[in-house]
Parts: C-alpha cells; sequence; structure tokens
C-alpha cells in the first residue's frame, strides 16, 4: 500500500533549506566537540574511580554469615540471589513463586505509516520532493495514532493503555546471610521467557475491565492487546557485590 505527495519548493525556499543546513551542521560539529571532550574527561574520572575502589576492595570468605569486620568497607562476593516471595501480574492473573523480577511485555497490532523522501531534479530547471508513505500491519510496543496518517482507510480504531506498572520487583532478596539492595536486584537483567497458557473468556473479561480505552467508536468490537510471554530474570548462580 503506497501513496505519494509531491510539492515543488520555490527557489528561496531551497536556498533558505540550505543556509539551514549549513547552520545546524556548524551547531551539531560544536556541540560534538564540546560532548566528546566532556565523555571522555567523564571516562577517565569514572575509570580512575573504579582503579581506587579496585586497589581497596576485599573478598568475602563467603556469604553463609554476616562477616561483621568487613562492615563499611567495599567488599565483593559471589553466590546465588534468592527470594521467598511471589511475585504477581493482577492484569493477566500471572503469578511466579522465587523470581527476582517479574516484567511484562504487551504488543499492540497496529498500522504504522513509514515515509522516504527524495529530491528529483525537474525538466528545465527546479527540484521537486516526493514523498512516499507505506502501510503495513504489524506487532509494535506502544499504541499508534492512525488520526495523522496521510492515506485513508489504516485506521487503528482501538487503542488500549494498561493501568499499572509492567514489572514487579521482588523484596526482600537474600545473598547467603545478606539482603541485596534495590539497586543491585534492578541490574540483574537475565530474563528467561515464560509461556503462558491460553486466555479463557472469563479472563479475557477481566482483563478487558483493566484497560483504558482511547475514545473508540460505539461499533467498535473490543480488542485486547495479545500477550505471548511474561519475562522473569534467570535463577542461575550470578555474581553479586554486596556492601
Amino acid at each position: 500500500m503506497v501513496y505519494q505527495e509531491v510539492t515543488n519548493p520555490s527557489w528561496w525556499n531551497r536556498i533558505r533549506n540550505a543556509f539551514t543546513g549549513i547552520v545546524v551542521g556548524l551547531v551539531l560539529a560544536i556541540g560534538t566537540t564540546a560532548l566528546l571532550f566532556w565523555n571522555e574527561g567523564r571516562t577517565i574520572r569514572t575509570t580512575q574511580g573504579i582503579g581506587e575502589v579496585r586497589k581497596k576492595c576485599e573478598s568475602l570468605p563467603d556469604v553463609t554469615t554476616v562477616h561483621t569486620d568487613f562492615e563499611g568497607k567495599p567488599v565483593y562476593a559471589f553466590g546465588k540471589a534468592e527470594t521467598k516471595i511471589t511475585l504477581t501480574d493482577p492484569t493477566f492473573g500471572v503469578s511466579l513463586d522465587g523470581v527476582l523480577r517479574l516484567r511484562r511485555k504487551v504488543e499492540f497490532y497496529q498500522w504504522v505509516e513509514n515515509s522516504h523522501t527524495e529530491t528529483r531534479k525537474k525538466f528545465g530547471g527546479g527540484e521537486e520532493q516526493i514523498t512516499t508513505y507505506t502501510y503495513e500491519q504489524k506487532w509494535v510496543d506502544t499504541p499508534v495514532h492512525s488520526n495523522s496518517f496521510k492515506e485513508a482507510g489504516h485506521t487503528n480504531t482501538v487503542i488500549a493503555t494498561l493501568d499499572n506498572a509492567t514489572e514487579q520487583l521482588a523484596s526482600p532478596v537474600s545473598l547467603g546471610s545478606y539482603t541485596l539492595p534495590e539497586f543491585l536486584v534492578r541490574n540483574l537483567d537475565d530474563f528467561q521467557t515464560v509461556t503462558l497458557d491460553a486466555v479463557s473468556p472469563e479472563q479475557i473479561q477481566a482483563i478487558g475491565s483493566r484497560l483504558t480505552w482511547n475514545k473508540p467508536p460505539a461499533s467498535a468490537p473490543i480488542a485486547i492487546p495479545t500477550v505471548p510471554t511474561a519475562t522473569v530474570p534467570a535463577m542461575a548462580d550470578t555474581p553479586n557485590t554486596a556492601t
């Protein structure tokens, strides 16, 4: 499905666009140079700081007991992060025991507009810009509003947004006799895919009641966004740092 739009920029518009491009290029060059110097300086400071910590960091003999003589010192340890908490996604009725993070991934099957613009020389002088719009249906992470589409007939009738958080975090999480702080738990990102069971009609109705609908037409059928998988972090032995 293709839709084309042809525009004929005037001589003045072409000059203005060229001048704008020169100015933007100079600004980007200056900004990029400044950003490069700033980033290099920050990298050097970070590397030096990590080096200092490594010199003073000590290894815990084990994590089965709390070693009070290491209190306040930078340490590192190896072990298995565990929890007895059950994480639940109330929207889709997913409950899993012993996982550290439960992340929901919802996708919407929507019409998507893609555009490509090219400039052509006209016979006898001048230029014309041809913008080609193509349309396809695919799974996307966020709803697509079709009101601004150039070509009619590709309407995303119903757009739904879930009304609660997409991730659950277990607390407390233990590393032997130690309790991991929240920021370390959030850094555990070795997710595994969990295949969900088929959704029953009763579950569909329950899910629909937890969705916010964006001005659906009166005649539009209710469409529940498909949730193919839920993901949880792996429970394999993972190196962790406790302080």
